[in-house]
């Protein structure tokens, strides 16, 4: 399907674009910013578990036939292997391209608004964290790969989850906060959800961690003094670092061993991990 708006000059056409297709249109991507390699592989995986929907945005082509918009979209496609329903737009003027992409980009904090989901920068941070969790990536908290559509498909299986996730973390930040309510919710989640461990077990752990009067584990204990610590430290604990000691401190409370101390050793604790 074909439309000319000759007002602007552009012309729109719906085309089932394959890799073939993509290929042939990325030979016309003579000057365009640089591949984010890492927006390629999340517009793949979209496509290729069908997460991938025609909402509007064009392929763009200019009035001599160059590629000026979409080079993330085709290289998908043939990462993917899939055929996509896109628009291509031909004839976009030259002054109109500085224009594109302007706009303010939605977070998946703005997508889990728009879906109406309660407190939805703290839930969609602790989706987030949690897909991360398990795909063992550990201690990375750069969740950039993953999608929108991703993020929320993952929250639409089971909605009830998070929503107890968010009441426990936030019940745990309120009387202490030492540890984001974001990471609390997203841990309790991988160890009561993934890791299959008692979920009274698991609050116990965090209630002890913000509670002296509840602690009866030296494991928690050295943890939080470790925490409080970092409070009014100059040097704070880096994600990493922070998120190991809690992963001792929990293997320790876990299990009933006693620790002398809690440290971090770069060399000992790099495939340190929850039981």
């Amino acid at each position: 399907m074909t439309n000319n708006y000759k007002k602007t000059g552009i012309i729109y056409e719906d085309v089932f674009v394959n890799p073939l297709i993509a290929q042939e249109y990325l030979t016309r991507n003579i000057k365009n910013r640089n591949v984010k390699q890492h927006l390629v592989s999340k517009y793949a995986s979209d496509m290729a578990e069908g997460r991938w929907k025609a909402n509007g945005e064009c392929i763009k082509f200019d009035t001599d036939g160059n590629l000026i918009d979409g080079q993330h979209r085709l290289r998908a496609v043939i990462k993917s292997g899939m055929t996509i329903l896109m628009t291509v737009a031909r004839g976009v003027k030259e002054d109109a391209i500085p224009t594109i992409d302007l706009g303010s980009v939605r977070s998946v904090r703005d997508v889990f608004c728009i879906e109406d989901i309660p407190n939805a920068n703290i839930v969609s941070t602790i989706v987030r964290r949690y897909i991360w969790l398990n795909s063992c990536k550990k201690y990375r908290s750069d969740s950039s790969t993953l999608s929108k559509p991703q993020v929320l498909e993952e929250y639409i299986k089971n909605p009830d989850i998070y929503k107890e996730a968010h009441n426990f973390g936030a019940s745990i930040w309120r009387k202490m906060r030492l540890i984001k309510l974001t990471d609390v919710g997203a841990f309790y989640l991988y160890l009561v959800v993934t890791k299959k461990h008692d979920d009274a077990s698991v609050r116990d752990f965090f209630v002890q961690l913000v509670d002296p009067r509840a602690c009866e584990c030296n494991a928690i204990h050295l943890l939080r003094e470790r925490l409080i610590q970092n409070l009014t430290s100059r040097a704070k604990l880096t994600s990493k670092v922070k998120t190991i000691l809690i992963i001792k401190a929990f293997n320790a409370y876990i299990t009933g061993k006693k620790l002398l101390a809690l440290r971090y050793s770069e060399t000992i604790d790099e495939n340190t991990w929850f039981l």
